[in-house]
């Protein structure tokens, strides 16, 4: 659509069967949706309208759709760098850590010195292994 952020989307991505991709929406159409939710919410709007936004982890999945799974076998450390707390030194070292084995579950991320137990627990969601 007019409003989608094709910026934040990694186009060269290969696409899988069954993947879902998450186009987010630019700044602009996001600060009028949400200032349409919030005029509707002051206007009376009720919980069970048509209308409710939700506080669910769904509702928190949304905000967080710029951010799509992520493979940490094969990702790049510029791809590793979309997971949420991973900055270049972090993703450096998930590189150079994979180097000396693979990884088999999400839990080996726990061997890449900076994740701790609380990082692996935001992370879990993004990641897959390959």
């Amino acid at each position: 659509t007019e409003n989608a952020d094709s910026e934040r989307v990694n186009l060269v991505r290969k696409v899988r069967d069954g993947m879902q991709i998450r186009v987010p929406v630019q700044k602009a159409a996001r600060t009028s949706r949400t200032q349409r939710k919030n005029a509707q919410a002051t206007a009376g709007y009720s919980a069970n309208s048509t209308k409710k936004v939700g506080s669910t982890r769904a509702g928190t999945e949304k905000n967080n759709s710029a951010v799509q799974r992520v493979r940490i076998n094969s990702a790049s450390a510029g791809e590793l760098q979309q997971l949420p707390g991973i900055g270049p030194a972090l993703a450096q070292r998930i590189v150079e850590t994979r180097k000396g084995g693979r990884f088999t579950s999400a839990d080996d991320l726990l061997r890449v010195p900076g994740i701790g137990k609380a990082k692996l627990a935001k992370l879990r969601d993004y990641v897959e292994v390959d």
